[in-house]
């Protein structure tokens, strides 16, 4: 019995060929980066400020839940300069401080953060700025019945470096809107 001796066939990849690939694949990154980067702030900016809006509904639905005032302030900072934040607090009064008053007393705890992810106090992303808290002098709260305190209405405003700017916007009667400016 004869058996034959297998062929040689060509399976894989040449030396040649693989080098190749990796220089177009090379050129196709360099091409690349510099359009990924120039969207990394844009996406950070529309990520703030969706977290900014998902956090204002939280807040307004924990002040509902909780029977209290559940109470934001703003820290903002002026563009170019990028940063600011916001703190969510339970305006509840609790010891030597009032009720749905706007101000973090010092006897007012911050809000459990596992009830508010992903923290109580926020700060932006890099190349986000909170540039403008056009509510209650900077500060608000929802009342037990899911309103602004004071029938208060404003918007937020966050700006990245590339000049992009999305508004949120809080009616006096609670309701919470996001849009590009």
């Amino acid at each position: 019995m004869i058996t034959k001796r297998p062929t040689k066939q060509t399976a894989g990849f040449t030396l040649v060929e693989l080098l190749v690939a990796i220089g177009i694949i090379s050129l196709l990154l360099a091409i690349a980066t510099p359009n990924i980067i120039s969207w990394l702030p844009n996406l950070r900016l529309k990520s703030d400020a969706r977290n900014l809006v998902s956090d204002l509904q939280k807040t307004r639905l924990e002040a509902i839940k909780r029977n209290q005032c559940v109470g934001i302030i703003f820290t903002t900072v002026a563009f170019p300069a990028t940063g600011g934040g916001y703190t969510i607090f339970l305006d509840d009064g609790n010891g030597l401080g009032t009720a749905c008053n706007r101000v973090m007393d010092e006897t007012i705890s911050l809000l459990d953060p596992t009830l508010l992810p992903p923290l109580a106090t926020v700060t932006m992303s890099q190349n986000v700025s909170l540039t403008s808290a056009a509510i209650g002098a900077g500060a608000f709260s929802f009342t037990p019945k899911g309103v602004v305190r004071g029938s208060q209405s404003g918007n937020i405003q966050l700006q990245n470096s590339n000049g992009l700017t999305y508004s949120a916007t809080v009616s006096a009667a609670g309701n919470i809107r996001l849009q590009l400016q």
